[in-house]
C-alpha cells in the first residue's frame, strides 16, 4: 500500500519549504502570456513573476502573525519532511452570505514515483473540502490557467466546474485616481449595520436582475458570524445621513507575491451617477494603499444586466481585464451527495 503522509497545520518553520512548494507550483506552468504595464504581451516563465527577495522571512513573519492573511496546510512524510501543501485563504460571497475557500496554490512533489504526487494531492484536497464543510461553507473554488490541462483534470475529478461567467478586473496599488467625496460622507460599517446591509444585499440582486430573495433572519445571523470572525468589511455611503450606496470587500492573498490584495465583492449605488460609485471606489483604494495591498481586484458575473454598465465603471476608475493569461475559476459546490461522492463521511458538522 502507498504511504500517504500525516496533513498538519503550517509553522512559521515551513517557510523556506512552502516558497519551494509555490516555486514548484508555478513550474508547472511553464512560460505563460503575460501582458505588461504597457499593455503589450510578453512571454515569461511562469516562475519569474514569484518575488524571492526577503520572501522566506515574509511568510515566516506571516504565519506567525495574530491574524494570519492566509491558511496553509503541509503534507509531511516521516523522513522526508514536507512533501506538500495546499494554501488558501477566506474568499466571501454576500449573496450566499458566507465564507468560503479560494485554494491559491495546491502542490505535492513526488516521494517514490511520479503517480503518487496526486495522491498527497488528493489528500491536501479532501482535508480542505472536509474543513470547508464542517465550517458551514457553501462551496470551494480556485483557478488555473485554461491551458494547463493536468490541473483541468485533476479538478474535474473533484465535480469542479469552470466558472465562466465571471471576468476578473484589475488595479495596481497605489492607485491614481482621486475625487472630492463633495456631500458624501463615507463610513466603515459596524456589527449594528448588518441588518440594512442585508437590504441592500438585496437592492443590489435585484438592480442586478437576479430574481434573488433574501431571509431576513437567516441572512443576518450568517452576516453576524462572518463579521465577527473579520471575513468582510463594508462601506457605507451616506448623503445627509441618509444611505446612499455600500461596497463589501475582503482581504485575498498572492502566494507569488506573498503579499495580501483587496477583493471587492459587491459595490452598489441606490442613485446611480452622482459620484457615490467613486468616491467609494476612492476610499477603496485609500484603505489598500494604508494596509500595504499589492492590488485591488473584483469579479464581474456577465449574466447580469448590469454587466456592462459595471465594467464601464470599474474601467473608468483604472482597472484592467485579466485575459491574458487565461485564467479560469474551478468551483465545488459543497453538498452531501458531492461529499459522499469524494468519501468525505464526516458530515454531522454541517449546519
Amino acid at each position: 500500500m502507498l504511504y500517504v503522509p500525516k496533513i498538519r497545520v503550517a509553522q512559521p518553520n515551513d517557510a523556506e519549504a512552502i516558497l519551494g512548494f509555490i516555486r514548484s507550483c508555478a513550474m508547472r506552468f511553464g512560460v505563460i502570456a503575460w501582458k505588461n504595464n504597457m499593455g503589450v504581451e510578453e512571454n515569461q516563465p511562469a516562475v519569474s513573476f514569484i518575488k524571492t527577495d526577503g520572501a522566506v522571512l515574509r511568510l515566516q513573519s506571516q504565519l506567525g502573525s495574530e491574524r494570519p492573511p492566509f491558511r496553509c496546510s503541509i503534507a509531511e512524510h516521516t523522513t522526508q519532511g514536507p512533501v506538500g501543501f495546499a494554501l488558501y485563504y477566506p474568499a466571501f460571497s454576500d449573496w450566499s452570505h458566507s465564507a468560503y475557500p479560494w485554494i491559491e496554490d495546491l502542490y505535492s512533489k513526488s516521494i517514490y514515483d511520479v503517480g503518487d504526487c496526486r495522491i498527497i494531492e488528493k489528500a491536501l484536497m479532501r482535508g480542505t473540502v472536509s474543513e470547508a464543510w464542517k465550517e458551514g461553507c457553501p462551496r470551494i473554488e480556485t483557478r488555473s490557467l485554461i491551458t494547463h490541462q493536468e490541473s483541468r483534470v485533476f479538478y474535474r475529478e473533484f465535480d469542479m466546474y469552470i466558472t465562466s461567467e465571471l471576468k476578473t478586473y484589475r488595479l495596481d496599488v497605489p492607485t491614481t485616481i482621486r475625487a472630492a467625496t463633495g456631500n458624501v460622507r463615507i463610513r466603515q460599517a459596524g456589527r449594528g449595520d448588518l441588518r440594512d446591509i442585508s437590504t441592500y444585499i438585496q437592492k443590489s440582486a435585484d438592480f442586478q436582475g437576479l430574481g434573488y430573495k433574501v431571509n431576513r433572519k437567516r441572512v443576518v445571523e450568517k452576516l453576524e458570524f462572518a463579521f465577527d470572525r473579520n471575513f468582510f468589511e463594508c462601506l457605507i455611503a451616506e448623503r445627509n445621513g441618509v444611505p446612499v450606496g455600500f461596497a463589501i470587500y475582503y482581504q485575498a492573498y498572492s502566494s507569488w507575491e506573498q503579499c495580501p490584495y483587496m477583493v471587492i465583492e459587491d459595490l452598489h449605488t441606490f442613485f446611480p451617477r452622482k459620484g457615490v460609485g467613486k468616491a467609494l471606489f476612492v476610499r477603496l483604494g485609500e484603505i489598500a494603499e494604508k494596509r500595504n495591498y499589492s492590488r485591488i481586484e473584483t469579479r464581474i458575473r456577465q449574466t447580469t444586466r448590469s454587466a456592462v454598465n459595471a465594467a464601464v465603471f470599474v474601467e473608468a476608475m483604472g482597472m484592467h481585464r485579466v485575459v491574458v493569461p487565461p485564467w479560469r475559476t474551478f468551483r465545488l459546490d459543497l453538498t452531501a451527495a458531492t461529499l459522499n461522492k469524494l468519501e468525505i463521511y464526516d458530515l454531522t458538522a454541517q449546519q
